[in-house]
């Protein structure tokens, strides 16, 4: 008996190792201890177009590709930009103008990616009696300095006769704080975006001029960070993938949708109405990163020539010290098919 005993504890041993290198190294899984990557952080504003990253999350989209995304909601849009342009962010939306703005100092982002273009959302908002454009002579106007706004009153300027020295122009940092100036006769007009301009509207400013008679001037963009999109480019096709099919529910379903996104963010559903916004699907994507139109003639449904507009408009301000590409900064490869 005493010689079978070391032989059944070596047996016990045997056994024992057998399980633990089963449980241990089972095939297929030896990636599983890898550390996972962190989600991608989104800044999402209050800008409708912005939304469907707020949507695909409700929805469960990003999930359901396996790409983790944490998006970070936020009514002070001009804050996100310059924590982006921190590297504060992976990727966010802005538009297409300011971002060219920021890339006067940080180079390191590309568009991927048009989200929508303004069509009515953006707009001179006044206060009675004034009617029109040229009503704004000798007025004050409240206008986000350093963005595309500049482009976007210069034009409107342009297209009545006029130049900035015929009116006073005021910078603002909050826009809850502009529709608040406006609407105690601080200011005169500002220009705002949605929601915004409905605010005051709702209260008895109206809207003088807007995107919608400057088509393709104001076009909103999505950018990511070069870091980003060199480590993780699988990521970001299957996170504008989501995007994508977020926009078709969207359009499709507007009630639900607009409901998802309102009690997502806290916000009243009117809040995030697609009025005066064309979400960009697949289909204009491949319009937006288009370089002309058939016949070669200016398209500023382009975001090649809309950007090389803004780039000049930006010389002339001294924003830029010399001339940049637009090619530099837009970047088709997860939109294309």
């Amino acid at each position: 008996m005493k010689s079978i005993k070391p032989f059944l504890i070596l047996i016990v041993f045997a056994a024992l190792f057998y399980f633990y290198f089963a449980v241990s190294f089972k095939p297929g899984t030896e990636n599983s201890t890898a550390p996972s990557l962190p989600p991608l952080k989104i800044a999402c504003s209050a800008w409708p177009g912005f939304l469907p990253a707020i949507l695909a999350s409700e929805k469960g989209y990003f999930k359901d590709a396996g790409v983790a995304v944490r998006c970070e909601y936020s009514q002070n849009i001009r804050q996100q930009l310059l924590d982006f342009g921190n590297g504060g962010y992976d990727g966010a939306g802005f538009a297409l103008g300011s971002l060219i703005s920021l890339y006067s100092k940080d180079r390191g982002f590309s568009v991927i990616m048009a989200t929508d273009y303004s069509m009515g959302a953006d707009a001179l908002i006044a206060n009675p009696p004034i009617n029109s454009v040229r009503d704004l002579k000798g007025k004050i106007l409240l206008i986000n300095l350093g963005s595309y706004a500049e482009l976007f009153i210069d034009l409107a300027l342009e297209r009545h006769s006029m130049n900035r020295s015929e009116l006073t122009l005021k910078s603002w940092n909050d826009e809850n704080a502009a529709v608040e100036k406006v609407l105690n006769k601080e200011s005169d007009a500002a220009f705002l975006w949605e929601p915004y301009a409905s605010m005051a509207m709702k209260n008895g400013a109206r809207s003088i001029y807007s995107s919608r008679d400057m088509p393709g001037v104001v076009t909103d963009v999505f950018a990511f960070r070069n870091k980003i999109i060199k480590e993780r480019p699988d990521d970001i096709k299957k996170f504008v993938e989501c995007w994508f099919r977020a926009v078709e529910f969207w359009s499709a379903n507007t009630e639900e949708a607009s409901l998802l996104i309102a009690r997502a963010i806290e916000s009243e559903t009117a809040a995030v109405s697609l009025a005066g916004i064309e979400l960009c699907g697949p289909a204009a994507n491949e319009k937006a990163f288009s370089k002309t139109g058939p016949g070669g003639e200016k398209n500023l449904m382009s975001l090649y020539d809309s950007g090389k507009l803004y780039i000049e408009h930006y010389i002339k301000l001294g924003i830029y010290k010399e001339n940049i590409g637009i090619e530099e900064i837009l970047n088709p490869a997860f939109i294309k098919k």
